[in-house]
């Protein structure tokens, strides 16, 4: 992991490596792609009457730049009082969204309760990238594959 900085929109960069089955992880190969992660703390969790919902405000200006970043970008959101972390893959849930007008500064996501921080949690967001790195690739970019 790498904390860029300055911070415009993402806390921590994620780099995957693809191990071999290495039980020592001494040997291996660094994977195409990035995640992107926006950590955000709060001593408040605000739950909707469902009992799963969070609601969380984030920056306009943020939603706008994750909605079109090509990499995977998930908000993270850290409760103190349950020590536990929520995530959401921004993507999706922003392309089915409506961006507010400029002239509203936050945007109120909601992620589930069910969607905690595990290892199968940082599985699953590695695969996710590895789907995304696989259209890129379908894609072409730079020319026909040989």
């Amino acid at each position: 992991m790498d904390e860029p900085r300055p911070d415009y929109g993402y806390d921590i960069v994620v780099t995957t490596f693809d191990y071999k089955g290495d039980p020592s992880y001494r040997s291996g190969e660094v994977e195409n792609c990035s995640i992107y992660i926006q950590l955000k703390a709060t001593d408040t969790l605000r739950v909707l009457s469902d009992g799963d919902t969070i609601s969380f405000p984030i920056k306009r200006q943020h939603a706008v730049y994750w909605k079109t970043e090509t990499h995977p970008v998930y908000l993270v959101v850290y409760s103190v009082v349950d020590n536990a972390a929520y995530w959401l893959h921004m993507q999706p849930y922003l392309n089915a969204a409506k961006i507010p007008p400029e002239s509203q500064k936050e945007v109120t996501v909601h992620l589930s309760k069910s969607n905690a921080i595990t290892l199968a949690a940082i599985d699953a967001f590695r695969k996710t990238k590895q789907e995304v790195l696989d259209k890129i690739e379908g894609l072409h970019l730079y020319g026909q594959a040989t």
